[in-house]
């Protein structure tokens, strides 16, 4: 779950540094503010549900989570202000 985790994390910020490249670092930072404290909430879910190993399961929910808000701030700001 880690790797695959890492694996989505690193497709997400692909989007992270669009956003800072179009002078958008306002969503990039909060966004990485608001899935950090998510990550913790998380954590503290599933550690409690499923041993350790849900430490694992909310890095992997947490990045596919964070991929998905992304994708939807490019489609809905990016795409729109720079088509």
């Amino acid at each position: 779950w880690q790797m695959i985790g890492n694996v989505i994390k690193s497709c997400a910020w692909l989007f992270g540094y669009v956003f800072v490249a179009k002078s958008m670092v306002r969503y990039s930072v909060s966004t990485e503010i608001i899935f950090a404290l998510l990550l913790v909430v998380l954590s503290v879910y599933f550690v409690d549900n499923y041993g350790l190993v849900g430490a694992t399961y909310s890095y992997a929910l947490n990045a596919f989570l964070y991929l998905i808000t992304a994708i939807t701030i490019y489609k809905f700001k990016v795409k729109e202000k720079y088509v």
